[in-house]
């Protein structure tokens, strides 16, 4: 028999051992979700005989429009399937399960990242279409003079400068917890939030150190004009040569290069109307 619901508590461990499972990741790195924003009514669970076999985290977040409107929605994280159970559909199950019961919640569109390129068309056969991307660039010490302060900073003030920045844009807004949650796994990755100020300007950066021991920017949020400038302070700073950095397209076209990130789905067909012509979003951090 196949039920399909919110997990209660005491199911953490068989979510736990499924994530691990399919992901691969430590038990540290996956403790630092429920340390930081777990709620047990947020993960959906499928049972096969009253065993989960398959699950998914509905992270709450917010769209942002460019009318300036925020829209209620879930990022769908962590959806894992017990290999034993592969092949019968059941992730499938589990996000038309989703759809539903978020859109009786009040959400109005649910959006992932699929966890390798080729998933993109398993998401798009289940109703979520791409619509995120962001741009990289690479940035070097060299030539720069890196003279900004640089300082590490709370998930309030992140969370808070973000939200200014990426006012007007089509983009993904998140809850503070789920910042402190980035914050934490920054840390577990031997790095943090900064912000990097001078006269000129402010910008953040959510970064990690990659397994090169270079920086790699989740995210970068800093005016086009000064990203050389204030990647240098950073760079400086943190003693690197170089960093890796994920950028918002705040244009109105797409470069050829851009990477493809995130799909989207909305639940109202009039929203979908509304919105569904916007040509690209920015998805931000979505710890990957």
């Amino acid at each position: 028999m196949i039920v399909i619901r919110p997990s209660v508590p005491g199911e953490e461990a068989r979510q736990r051992e499924l994530w691990k499972i399919c992901f691969h990741d430590e038990d540290e790195y996956i403790s630092l979700y429920y340390g930081s924003c777990y709620r047990p009514e947020e993960v959906l669970v499928l049972l096969e005989d009253d065993v989960i076999r398959s699950m998914v985290i509905c992270l709450p977040v917010s769209v942002l429009t460019p009318d300036g409107k925020r829209h209620r929605a879930a990022y769908f994280y962590a959806l894992a399937t017990d290999p034993i159970s592969r092949g019968k559909g059941y992730a499938k199950q589990l996000l038309a399960f989703a759809y539903d019961h978020l859109a009786s919640l009040g959400h109005e569109l649910g959006l992932t990242v699929p966890a390798m390129p080729s998933l993109f068309a398993f998401f798009q056969s289940a109703g979520l279409s791409p619509r995120f991307y962001f741009d990289e660039k690479r940035f070097t010490a060299d030539g720069a003079p890196g003279e900004a302060l640089v300082r590490p900073v709370g998930h309030e003030e992140y969370a808070s400068f973000r939200d200014g920045f990426l006012a007007g844009s089509f983009s993904v807004l998140y809850p503070e917890d789920q910042i402190l949650w980035q914050k934490r796994a920054s840390k577990l990755a031997d790095s943090d939030l900064y912000a990097i100020e001078s006269s000129d300007f402010r910008a953040f950066a959510a970064a990690e150190l990659g397994e090169d021991g270079l920086p790699l920017l989740k995210e970068f949020l800093c005016p086009p004009a000064f990203q050389k400038a204030a990647a240098a302070a950073l760079l400086k700073s943190l003693k690197k040569r170089s960093l890796l950095a994920r950028l918002p397209i705040l244009g109105a076209e797409l470069p050829p290069d851009a990477h493809r990130f995130g799909s989207i789905r909305w639940y109202d067909s009039a929203l979908e109307q509304a919105y569904g012509g916007l040509p690209f979003g920015y998805l931000g951090l979505a710890f990957d």
